[in-house]
């Protein structure tokens, strides 16, 4: 009903617009840059809020949350630089929130919005403010301005409908893009806007703790008509035997070599995936599908590698007409002839029965040849083996001594801050413990193996500033959520069966960022001349590759960083890790 009424309404205004701006054109002089122009776009609308995990704009613009809008813009030029418009825009936005900031699972929220957002702008041309020219092939431009947004928001949780929103804000545009004059009244152009909205529900969604409201962008393309008189035709008088037929029949040679050259078809690239689980236990056994597409004009040979941890062993399962291979932890599958399946895929089950503990990561690669041409492409997983306790080793214990109780001084939903962070806000000596639960973080403070000592300590913090401060149990290691029960646990002398955790060795992770892996014995400084790279590169020989990392890291956190920063220049880059015994 709504989107039937704006389609009516928009056809209205389109209507009304051309009229008034050829009216206004029949007054116009020959003047391009103070002349009024109509512009008809079309492209794409991002919603920016608490309801998408992208947050990278080049990924976010082809996801499934690209959704399609269009707009109309009437423009009257001021002076060779400024000028103002009026602008129409119409579409859908689409968020989707599958974790929270903390990494904690969502559950699976979607947003869809439908909008209509009236807006008026000053713009100016930026090439025009140092030498102003009527006509330009590239001309870039800025504008800003003012204008309300109308919004429909539908909130779906697993596919069922969760909330819903209907309502009108104010949004602040800007934005800018590039005018192509292709001939006096014609015109394209490029450009990307964003718009602030002065309301956090665009998405129908607001968390507790959020502090920015939302935003959306909109990236198009469009086509311009501008209202002025045509260029009058100088006039020239001729005679026919000026003209050669030879130049005549040059030109139609030319335009039918024109006619005959076919433009190549672009080639499908080859594609591969890695299907992993994110998480088992020691000793579990897992199941790893590799996806493959080989895409147009890959021929010949193909081999594909990934490399295990130590500790992992793995055995084939379906090989899809290959052959597989496991030597000194690494998995190949070799075809002497790509499958003709247009996509095909290949298992194995993976062992971990003597794995360590902890994270890491499965790197891989696929060799093939393509287009006439050798080529690689790499992929990488992330694992985390959880441990088990060792098997039947029982201790007895009082009941209480599984009991500790800790001072809760706040919580964070959907984000989260460090524990240092907490400690120097609230002015807090002792280690803060971070655990996060129902999309929540939580901190608490302590140890304290009585009700009364913690109180006591809850006491000193609440007259220190912190008024919210509470006394938390917490009973083998899982909180309790009724502190009379902890306390019941405290006076009670029961005695309960508990199992010991298992032993593990200690161990060291050194962590680098993957560049490059070839067949081929290339230099360090290839690669880092290849890339354009500062940092000093590092070869290894390891399973008939040559690989190349840069960087050695303890934390973690730290390489995730410097792999973000170097996936700028080097998409396919990724984390490997070395454990030290």
């Amino acid at each position: 009903m709504y989107k039937t009424f704006i389609i009516r309404g928009l056809l209205s205004i389109i209507i009304l617009l051309t009229t008034i701006s050829f009216s206004v054109a029949q007054s116009e002089n020959s003047d391009l840059n103070t002349a009024w122009s109509l512009n008809a776009n079309i492209g794409s609308s991002l919603l920016w809020s608490d309801m998408s995990d992208q947050s990278d704009p080049f990924s976010k613009l082809f996801s499934k949350e690209s959704k399609l809008s269009y707009g109309l813009i009437l423009r009257k030029g001021l002076s060779d630089a400024f000028g103002v418009n009026v602008q129409v825009l119409v579409g859908d936005m689409k968020g989707i929130r599958n974790e929270w900031s903390n990494g904690a699972p969502t559950g699976g929220f979607t947003s869809e919005v439908f909008f209509t957002e009236v807006n008026a702008n000053v713009d100016m041309d930026i090439l025009n403010l140092i030498s102003a020219k009527d006509m330009r092939l590239i001309n870039p431009y800025v504008k800003a301005g003012v204008g309300m947004t109308y919004y429909k928001t539908n909130v779906t949780y697993k596919g069922n409908d969760y909330n819903g929103t209907e309502k009108s804000t104010l949004v602040i545009p800007f934005g800018g893009g590039i005018r192509m004059d292709i001939s006096r009244r014609i015109g394209i152009n490029l450009e990307t806007s964003f718009s602030y909205a002065f309301t956090d529900w665009l998405d129908g969604f607001h968390t507790e703790n959020s502090e920015a409201n939302d935003w959306y962008s909109y990236t198009s393309i469009g086509l311009t008509y501008r209202f002025v008189p045509k260029q009058a035709q100088e006039e020239s008088s001729y005679d026919e035997d000026d003209f050669d037929d030879s130049n005549e029949d040059e030109a139609a040679a030319d335009t039918a070599a024109a006619e005959a050259a076919v433009a190549p078809k672009p080639t499908a690239p080859f594609y591969i995936a890695s299907v992993v689980p994110s998480e088992v236990f020691q000793g579990d056994t897992f199941l790893v599908t590799l996806k493959i597409t080989p895409g147009d004009n890959t021929n010949g040979h193909l081999k594909v590698q990934q490399t295990l941890p130590a500790g992992y062993t793995a055995a084939a399962k379906d090989s899809h007409g290959g052959q597989f291979e496991f030597v000194n932890q690494t998995v190949n599958y070799n075809w002497n002839t790509v499958p003709a399946d247009s996509q095909f895929s290949v298992t194995y089950n993976v062992y971990t029965a003597k794995a360590e503990i902890g994270g890491s990561t499965i790197p891989g690669i696929a060799m093939y040849y393509q287009d006439s041409t050798d080529k690689s492409k790499n992929f990488s997983n992330n694992i985390n083996i959880k441990s088990y306790a060792t098997k039947n080793q029982m201790l007895v214990a009082s009941a209480k001594s599984l009991l500790v109780y800790r001072v809760q001084v706040t919580a964070i939903y959907g984000g989260k801050s460090s524990a240092k962070d907490i400690q120097r806000r609230y002015k807090i000596e002792k280690d803060v413990h971070v655990d996060t639960e129902g999309g929540y973080t939580k901190y608490t403070v302590g140890g304290f193996d009585t009700y009364e000592k913690a109180k006591a300590y809850r006491d000193k913090l609440r007259s220190n500033g912190l008024p919210g401060a509470f006394v938390v149990g917490y009973y083998d290691g899982g909180r309790i959520k009724n502190i009379k029960q902890a306390i019941e646990i405290e006076k009670s002398d029961k005695q309960v069966m508990v199992v010991a955790p298992a032993s593990t060795k200690q161990t060291s992770d050194t962590y680098s960022i993957q560049i490059a892996g070839s067949a081929m014995n290339k230099s360090a400084f290839q690669i880092q001349s290849k890339y354009h790279l500062k940092d000093k590169v590092t070869k290894k020989f390891s399973n008939g590759l040559y690989k190349y990392t840069i960087g050695s890291y303890t934390d973690y956190s730290e390489a995730k960083a410097k792999l973000k920063e170097v996936k700028q220049r080097v998409p396919d880059a990724f984390i490997t890790v070395t454990t030290n015994r």
